[in-house]
């Protein structure tokens, strides 16, 4: 770690902040502390060259995301490490999604101190890489004419609507952005970029900036099925004199990989940082639920052995009940919360998965005739046995048939929910489809991240998990547009694998 990170350290208890330092003196320089939001923030406003920030949640006179929001506008390369006596999966979620980088739950060890510092500057030499790689990109133009036709980025020249000149893999690979950098046809383009674009283009086309430079993510067909498959691109243009005149070249590379590798690196962190509170407030609730659980039992007891009439001793009965089932849940409740936060490694065995889709079938007929749904069932009657977890795939299913019945919900009649089962290229496919809205192409690639979410009360979990399940028996889960009309969930198991992939 560089002798030259900055830190400020945010907390409105002097002491907490002086131990901070002392962990934290060999490790930092110019290590400067405040004991409330309003301290920080001016400290940020005169010093805005830290590296990293260890911020607690609940200052005196603001909320810690008060300050988080402040640095994501002035000081985005900034980041947040949250520090809190007071750990909840809300708190956390949120902390995470406004871009907290982790989270340490008081009181915590010197050594996660020092890791969470490490993790966060190896994040920064990461995100400075990749700066310095764009940068030599902008830098590379020099033989223009001796690369372009054999560079594996784009090269597009272009004067007013005319395209003057495109290198091989411009023509080939991004074809629909040439359309949108000459004519504006931006139907090829991730609706959530398209604004981004056209904000840079009109101010390239003023003149007000001598370099535009952008990603976006735009949409290809695929020759096989002709659905569209989302890719990211770094775009940049510059004006050039073309054969005496003036031009515009724009060079584009495809970014998809180095994007998605970005998305798992913040996923990773996030996990982690999540699984380790998840993991914390599932064993403070389960301390309380032992207690309850026993006073329920010696209630039932006394209340057993006569010590109250009938009429009492049977409505004390049924308080009792109605308590056990409220204790039960908050059981179940502890139980999802450690699947979260420590998955367990499948057991795998030679299975017919077919068992496994009408187990969760059963599990789901009461709700699919409540809500109205026709379920469409069409199973491979020869289907070859695959190395799974059979009860983990049936979760998997479970999680993909509550998410069609949650879609359903708004949808027109008829409802219809299909599931099918058939083999392929020694591969086991299972596929879960509904008449529902569908997904919007935008949403398909974040639908699998965890905590994103389009439902009000959802955590934005379930899918993360299914992904997990899938992954850790060699398989793959993708979603597209169904022939119901609404989304369509594939999973693909390989039939010759044993073990399972987790480390």
């Amino acid at each position: 770690m560089s002798s030259e990170t900055r830190v400020l350290i945010v907390d409105d208890e002097p002491d907490f902040c002086t131990i901070i330092q002392g962990y934290l003196k060999q490790e930092a320089v110019g290590i400067r502390t405040a004991l409330c939001g309003k301290d920080a923030l001016r400290i940020l406003q005169e010093e805005p060259v830290f590296d990293v920030v260890f911020l607690d949640l609940n200052l005196p006179d603001m909320s810690g995301f008060k300050v988080m929001n402040w640095l994501s506008e002035e000081t985005p390369d900034t980041l947040v490490v949250i520090m809190t006596g007071y750990a909840s999966l809300e708190s956390a979620t949120e902390a995470l999604r406004q871009g907290a980088h982790d989270y340490l739950t008081k009181p915590f060890a010197r050594e996660e101190l020092l890791k969470a510092l490490q993790n966060a500057m190896t994040h920064k030499q990461v995100k400075e890489a990749h700066r310095l790689a764009q940068n030599a990109l902008r830098d590379s133009e020099t033989g223009f004419r001796h690369l372009v036709e054999n560079i594996l980025s784009g090269i597009l020249i272009i004067r007013g609507n005319a395209i003057l000149y495109q290198n091989p893999v411009q023509r080939d690979l991004f074809g629909p952005v040439s359309q949108v950098l000459v004519n504006g046809d931006y139907r090829a383009i991730d609706p959530d970029d398209i604004e981004k674009m056209k904000d840079i283009a009109r101010r390239f086309l003023k003149k007000e900036i001598a370099v535009a430079e952008t990603d976006f993510r735009f949409y290809v067909s695929k020759p096989t099925d002709g659905s569209r498959e989302s890719r990211w691109v770094l775009s940049r243009a510059t004006r050039i004199s073309y054969q005496g005149n003036p031009a515009v070249l724009i060079n584009t590379m495809d970014i998809t990989r180095l994007k998605e590798l970005e998305r798992l690196i913040i996923i990773k962190n996030k996990m982690h940082s999540l699984g380790r509170v998840a993991a914390g407030v599932a064993h403070e609730i389960r301390n309380p639920l032992t207690g309850i659980n026993s006073y329920l039992f010696s209630l039932g007891a006394l209340t057993d052995a006569g010590m109250a009439s009938q009429a009492d001793a049977e409505r004390a009965r049924e308080m009792i009940r109605q308590m056990q089932t409220a204790s039960d849940k908050i059981e179940s409740v502890i139980h999802r919360v450690m699947d979260f936060a420590r998955p367990g490694v499948p057991l795998m065995a030679l299975t017919n998965v077919n068992l496994a889709l009408q187990d969760a079938i059963k599990l789901s007929e009461v709700t699919l005739r409540k809500s109205g749904i026709e379920l469409i069932t069409d199973f491979a009657s020869q289907i070859s046995a695959c190395y799974a977890d059979r009860q983990l795939i049936e979760q998997v299913m479970m999680n993909l048939i509550n998410n069609a019945v949650h879609a359903l919900e708004c949808a027109a009649p008829p409802l219809r929910l299909r599931i099918a089962s058939h083999q392929r290229d020694g591969k086991v496919i299972l596929q879960v489809e509904d008449s529902g809205p569908g997904i919007p192409e935008g949403y398909r690639e974040k639908i699998f991240d965890p905590f994103f979410t389009t439902k009000d009360d959802g955590a934005g979990i379930g899918l993360n998990i299914v992904q997990r399940i899938v992954a850790d028996h060699h398989g793959n889960i993708t979603v597209s547009k169904g022939q119901l009309g609404g989304a369509l969930f594939t999973i693909e198991l390989p039939v010759d694998r044993r073990s399972p992939a987790r480390c």
